[in-house]
């Protein structure tokens, strides 16, 4: 079940003998596509976004539902439709990489609250049974991207004129191609996006 405003979130127990851990947001979604959908969770960015540490007991003792998106894609407009399993994060960016994220579209997907060292989506939360979409104007400057980017370390990034920024339960988008990473594994050239959230699909031990 969702979470809801103000209400509890998780319980504290003992985890099944034997489970299998991820170090990663990309170990997560290799093991959500294998059929695994239990996971003690070490390392990465929903490991962050859920208040995880380094230190301390290593006995995870918190067993917390997550959401997860089904994201299905196409290379080109002809080509075959594919689909990934993701816990955390779906990035589009302009092709332009002697640019990088200062030139173009760029697009954000967010389950979780950080990517990397930035707070992206700090109003965002993993289990509320939608993903936080952040889209930058291709038209915005370069300082203004500079500025936007400093301030996501701190999460003050957000409002801004020149980031669209919506909360949805599914996503499409198609057009001229965008490169792609999901979970933070590059996939490459890509011309049409779906992502649908799968509500309590599963579970996280931290």
């Amino acid at each position: 079940m969702t979470i809801r405003r103000g209400g509890d979130w998780g319980r504290l127990g003992t985890p099944p003998e034997d489970l299998p851990s991820a170090k990663s947001d990309h170990e997560i979604g290799e093991h959500l596509g294998n059929g695994v959908s239990t996971i003690r969770l070490c390392g990465g960015d929903m490991f962050a976004t859920l208040g995880g540490s380094t230190s301390g007991s290593l006995a995870p003792t918190l067993e917390l539902p997550i959401d997860v998106m089904r994201i299905s894609f196409k290379h080109s407009r002809d080509s075959e439709l594919k689909t990934r399993v993701a816990s955390s994060h779906c990035i589009l960016r302009a092709i332009n990489t002697r640019g990088g994220w200062f030139r173009g579209n760029a697009v954000a997907v967010m389950n979780a609250q950080y990517l990397g060292e930035w707070d992206v989506a700090p109003r965002g939360h993993p289990n509320d049974g939608r993903v936080e979409i952040l889209e930058v104007d291709a038209r915005m400057s370069v300082r203004q991207r500079m500025i936007a980017r400093s301030r996501m370390k701190t999460g003050t990034h957000l409002p801004h004129p020149e980031i669209s920024v919506k909360s949805v339960s599914e996503f499409l988008w198609s057009g001229s191609a965008l490169t792609m990473w999901i979970d933070g594994a590059k996939i490459g050239l890509v011309q049409f996006v779906e992502i649908q959230v799968m509500k309590d699909f599963a579970t996280l031990w931290i």
